[in-house]
């Protein structure tokens, strides 16, 4: 798992007072923000480092990450959007918690593994390991049974684009056992599709394979022993080469047929596939994955249609599961019922004061080493946003009052793109929103981001309709009309 900085940026921030990280905040010329922000680097060093952010794992990993900014100017970036999360933090528990002091007495840095003092918070629960998706968990100073995680979040600007809030496969969301036949329907689905793109590919001549006498099962993932008899190193569908491709051998280079796949170069697997990796193969158009991806992002894609239904003849359950896997809905139900020694009450966490938010933090500076330039440098701290888990409740329970089915709609055309920096070919993707009552929640993508032998992923963000919902008034009316 790769680390994030603006994690440990924003824990050692959480020691600070609101108003010394304000400063961080104001006016002031480039280089006199640049000076501030270095000072700044050493002193959260000291803080990091002093015990007050405890680490389970990882802890020198983070602390490098306070070396020598000036060497590593993303770092001073992302230590902008680790304070921008910090003050909003606090400012989250002044007002939704009526804490009197949100400076810090202790910052517990979650991952693979949970600090033991925390450890009891790490519920399992809907298929998680962790259903607690803290990031970090708070303890301010003089309250030393209260504790408030935080799921953190980073962008550069305000009016960008919110990160996803879910990385999630599309059968995790099913969890209830009378979706088991559904999800065998959806397994027939994919296995055919899939099967039926194998046998057009050879027809294509993008791969050399006889599909003869070859069952939908045996071409959607073909077995190891078969696979090599044959030279492909991966399932038919991941083969990165293709004979499309001037490095590999296929028809308009030789009428030797047993050549076909085979690559020019020595030292060469079949279809390259040993060589040919992401950094090269980024950008081919063609490979017999970008084929593949090209298929998957078709209108009217018949695999993605099939989802779609699916979760449509299923809208109440599927909306639910989702919302909960992004939003944790039941955390706070789940957080009162917690047994396990924490804090002063070592036999149960009933009396214990916890709260939960969904964090983004905003900063941006000046790209590169131009950031340190005399005259040319921005940095700049905006105001972050904490999203409090009874505030998203309470919009949902507004939603709720309203008899209108949930709705999946798809709201843009399905398309394959190249950013995202996954195999190549990039993630072919269908983009549909969630909506109750004509009124978009979630902004949500389904997509396959790398293999296609497993399931694709859902990704989502929160709509602005449903921010509003959240942070002001209701857009959808039920029985009791807006609030």
């Amino acid at each position: 798992m790769a680390l994030e900085p603006s994690e440990v940026f924003c824990a050692a921030a959480l020691c600070f007072s609101n108003t010394n990280l304000k400063k961080l905040q104001g006016s002031g010329g480039p280089n006199d923000r640049i000076d501030r922000f270095l000072t700044f680097f050493l002193e959260a060093e000291k803080v990091a480092s002093s015990g007050k952010v405890v680490f389970a794992e990882n802890k020198q990993a983070f602390l490098n990450f306070f070396k020598d900014p000036l060497k590593n100017p993303k770092n001073i970036i992302d230590m902008s959007r680790g304070i921008s999360a910090a003050i909003a933090i606090q400012e989250w528990m002044q007002s939704k918690h009526k804490v009197a002091n949100p400076t810090a007495d202790r910052v517990f840095m979650t991952g693979n593994v949970w600090p033991k003092e925390v450890k009891a918070l790490a519920v399992k629960a809907h298929g998680f390991d962790a259903y607690n998706s803290s990031d970090l968990i708070i303890r301010p100073v003089r309250m030393p049974n209260a504790y408030f995680g935080v799921s953190l979040k980073k962008k550069p600007k305000p009016n960008d684009q919110d990160p996803t809030l879910i990385n999630k496969a599309f059968d995790t969301v099913l969890t209830d056992k009378s979706f088991d036949k559904v999800k065998e329907e959806l397994e027939d689905v994919r296995e055919k599709y899939f099967a039926g793109l194998v046998r057009e590919a050879v027809e294509e001549k993008l791969i050399n394979l006889d599909v003869t006498g070859k069952s939908d099962a045996q071409l959607f993932k073909p077995n190891a022993n078969l696979r090599n008899r044959e030279g492909f190193k991966r399932i038919y569908i991941d083969t990165k080469g293709s004979m499309k491709m001037p490095e590999i051998y296929g028809p308009k280079d030789t009428t030797i047929q047993s050549k076909w796949g085979t690559a020019k170069e020595e030292g060469y697997e079949y279809y390259g596939d040993s060589v040919l990796g992401k950094s090269q193969l980024k950008s081919r158009k063609d490979t017999m994955r970008a084929w593949v991806n090209s298929k998957l992002g078709e209108t009217n894609c018949p695999l993605y249609k099939a989802f779609l239904k699916v979760m449509n003849d299923n809208s109440d359950i599927f909306a639910r599961n989702l919302i909960n896997v992004t939003l944790k809905t039941d955390l706070a139900n789940i957080m009162g019922s917690v047994a396990g020694g924490i804090g002063p009450s070592p036999k149960s966490i009933g009396g214990m004061t916890f709260g939960f938010a969904l964090v983004t933090g905003i900063g941006s500076g000046t790209k590169g080493k131009k950031l340190l330039e005399s005259g040319s440098s921005t940095i700049t701290v905006y105001k972050g946003k904490a999203y409090d888990i009874h505030s998203i409740l309470c919009g949902l329970s507004d939603l709720d009052s309203n008899t209108n089915d949930y709705e999946f709609k798809i709201t843009n055309r399905m398309e394959s793109d190249n950013d995202d920096g996954s195999a190549e070919g990039g993630a072919a993707k269908i983009y549909f929103d969630l909506i109750k009552n004509k009124v978009p929640l979630l902004n949500m993508e389904l997509r396959y981001k790398g293999g296609f032998g497993g399931q694709p992923q859902f990704f989502g963000t929160l709509t602005k309709e449903f921010k509003t919902i959240i942070e002001d008034k209701c857009l959808v009316k039920g029985k009791d009309g807006a609030r």
